[in-house]
Formats: C-alpha cells, structure tokens, sequence
C-alpha cells in the first residue's frame, strides 16, 4: 500500500520538476536529438517496442510524451515526478518527491515569492529560447522549400502517379515542389552532425490560417520516383533504416494545402493518404501528424480501459482546446478524418478520431470518419481495389480473346465474344 500524498509547498514542486536534468536522464535510456523546439528519439519504455522516434522531450517545459497509440506514455505530457516513478523505481508521489529534492516544510512567505519569481524566470527564459529554435527552424524550412522547382514533370510526379498509383492527382500545387538534391542530416552521435544521404525530394509546404509559411515536409526518393528511398546510416556504430520523411519547421496548427478550400473537407495524416481523395477531384488537406490531425485530449477527462490491455487507458474523448491541430477554411462545413487503419493501436486511434469528431462539431462543423477496409491505410487499400480491378478485367479480356467463335455475321467477320467492345 502506498502511503498517503504529503503536502508539498507549490513552489517545491515546480522548482524540483523545473530544475531536474529531464534531457540528462533521459538521454541516459535513449538518444535524444534536437526537432525544433522539441527533442526526439526512440521510446525509452521497455514495454514500447517499436523502433520510430515517436518519443518526444519539451525543454521548455521540462515534460515528455510518446507520440505512439500502443505506448502509455501516450496517455498526457510527463514530468519529472512521473519519470521518478517510471524509470527510477519511486512507489509514489512522495517518493519521488524525495529522489527530486523536495522539502516538505512550509516556507515563509518571502523564500516562496523568491522561489516563484526563480520559476517566471527560468520559464521565460526557456520560452524565450524555444521561440529562438522554431525560428532558426522556420527559416531553415522556408530556404529549403524555395530551392525546390515545381513539381510537375519531375520524379516527384513520376512517384505520385505511378509509385503509389495515383492517376489523376495534381502535383502542379503551390505547396508541392521538387528537389534533385536534398541533403539529410543525421546526428550520427551525441552533438555530431552528417549527411547520411543525398538525393532526389519531394517538397510540401505546411501554412498557418493565415496562409503563411510555417514548415516544409520532405520525403526522399528513389532516383527513379518508385517510391520512397532507402536510407541507411550508422548511428552510434550500428546500422539503422532511417524514415524517408521529415518535417523542418514549427508545423503544428498548419496544413498541407492539397487543394482551394471547399464546403466538405478531407484531411489525413500523409500527402499518399490524401492523394487518393483528391485524384478524384475532391478537396483534401495534409496534417502530417497524428498529432496534428486530432489534438490533445483533456489531461482531467474521464478513460476508459483499453479492451487489449487492462493497464492501459483509451484517450479521453474531451478535446484539450489548447492543443493545436491543423487548421481547416473557414469555407469547410463538413470535416471528413482520413484514418489510417494500419497503425498497431486501432482501439486509441478510434478513440482519437472520436474524440476530435466530436472537437469539430463543437467547432460548428458536421464531422464524419473515413475507414479504408483491412489494416492498412487508404492509398494502399485504393491501390489493392485498382490491382484487383486491373487483374479481373485482363481475366475477362484474355478469356474472351480464347473464346470459340459461335457466329457469323452475314458478311462473313466471326463474332468473338465482344472482345472488340472493351
């Protein structure tokens, strides 16, 4: 049984979480390396499995969070109290409250307004230098993008149409462009920086509500635009397969403008996904990100239980209404979630889209959710329905070529079966 939570002075509390070397620790389990504001890396919970850097450090705010539906360090922002009983074997709040420095005395009022102010002051000075790095990033981003070319006639189209069996979609858009060379950096060890790779690029631009500029997506290609590029580099002396996708730049709250706005929007996590909504002449919007696709749930709202494991707790269905998601027109009436069916957590992504369903009604929107049949995503599942298509109409084609003539016409031509007629 743990023992009851003690009462800790406010400004012990936050002075202990703010002053904790969260990124030491932290990088004591798992490499982190910087993401604009953020940091990022593999998961550091033994339980979380999966290789992607879906881990995320705020230095800011001194929180953590793993962006990961199958994680339960999905379930809200963490902090240093939290990571005391996660990774350093604190029974409880008090526990670690000791293992961080914490006193439980009271102090007098002038060493807590002393105590508060330190706190401002550190904080301001945190926010300040993250506005600093998301506009270093920014700019980055923005000389990126305005080397690319557009991307019609490139290997960017050549992927688009025929890597991913798109036929129809518009790679002629402002936010897309093309890039023969790009470089991709890698910190290769602590602090050191490389190009692991060079090659061909795709180039989308994320723009805020105002339609400005924010951040530029990159997806790497094969030389010649099959698909994504295979990218392979040693990281900390061991050969790892690296994403083929990035994102440079402050991205959150913005959108990849497929489309003009109209009254029924689609919007999903990847240009692919969407892609197989606009080849077809509807309007579709990118939030690159689940994350930016749904927003954060209330950290206070009431979880149901995961059905798949008893320790875990589904996102709440109330929106966190501070939490940035991407932005859609003011035009759009009708929101349709583009989801994405072959993530390993169907239970918490249904949770996430529910949850958001219901943050763009709030909003004054109608809401609806598009689910691909099978566990994969929408432009794979539209990339099966077309092969399958393809495979039964040459079947159909090549038994009619063999079929036995069985009439005449009366100036002699053989009848076969209406090949003629496909």
């Amino acid at each position: 049984m743990t023992s009851p939570r003690m009462r800790y002075p406010d400004e012990v509390v936050t002075r202990a979480k703010a002053e904790f070397d969260l990124v030491g620790a932290i990088g004591a389990h798992t490499r982190l390396k910087k993401a604009g504001a953020l940091m990022s890396g593999r998961c550091p919970n033994p339980a979380h499995r999966d290789r992607g850097a879906s881990f995320v450090m705020n230095p800011s705010s001194n929180l953590y969070h793993c962006y990961s539906t199958g994680c339960e360090l999905n379930e809200r922002w963490f902090s240093p109290v939290d990571w005391m009983m996660h990774f350093c074997g604190a029974a409880d709040f008090n526990e670690a409250m000791e293992m961080l420095g914490g006193k439980r005395e009271s102090l007098s009022a002038p060493v807590r307004q002393k105590m508060s102010d330190e706190a401002k002051a550190r904080q301001a000075a945190r926010d300040e230098e993250a506005k600093k790095s998301a506009a270093k990033s920014q700019l980055k981003a923005r000389q990126i993008f305005a080397a690319g070319v557009s991307a019609k006639g490139t290997i960017a189209e050549t992927y688009m149409v025929e890597g991913r069996d798109l036929a129809g979609f518009n790679v002629d858009v402002p936010c897309l462009r093309f890039t023969a060379d790009l470089p991709y950096w890698e910190e290769v060890e602590k602090d050191v920086f490389r190009i692991v790779h060079s090659g061909p690029a795709m180039l989308a631009a994320f723009q805020d509500r105002c339609g400005h500029f924010s951040a530029v997506h990159m997806t790497w290609l094969l030389p010649d635009g099959s698909g994504k590029a295979v990218i392979e580099a040693l990281i900390d002396g061991k050969a790892e397969k690296l994403p083929a996708k990035k994102i440079r730049g402050p991205f959150l709250g913005c959108s990849i403008r497929l489309t003009p706005p109209a009254p029924t929007m689609y919007v999903g996590e990847g240009i692919e996904t969407v892609g197989e909504i606009t080849r077809l002449g509807k309007a579709g919007w990118v939030a690159g990100t689940l994350g930016n696709l749904t927003g954060r749930f209330h950290p206070d709202a009431p979880r149901t239980p995961h059905p798949d494991d008893a320790l875990r707790l589904l996102p709440a269905l109330v929106p966190d209404w501070s939490s940035l998601r991407m932005h859609v027109p003011a035009e759009c009436s009708k929101e349709i979630l583009i989801a994405d069916g072959d993530t390993k957590d169907l239970a918490s992504l249904r949770a996430y889209l529910d949850m958001t369903t219901r943050r763009i009604r709030y909003e004054g929107r109608s809401a609806g959710q598009l689910w691909p049949d099978g566990r994969q995503d929408l432009n794979d599942y539209g990339r099966q329905v077309r092969k399958a298509d393809t495979a039964e109409h040459c079947k159909a084609m090549n038994e009619s070529v063999h079929r036995p003539a069985e009439a005449s016409s009366s100036n002699g031509e053989s009848i076969q079966g209406g090949a003629g007629n496909d």
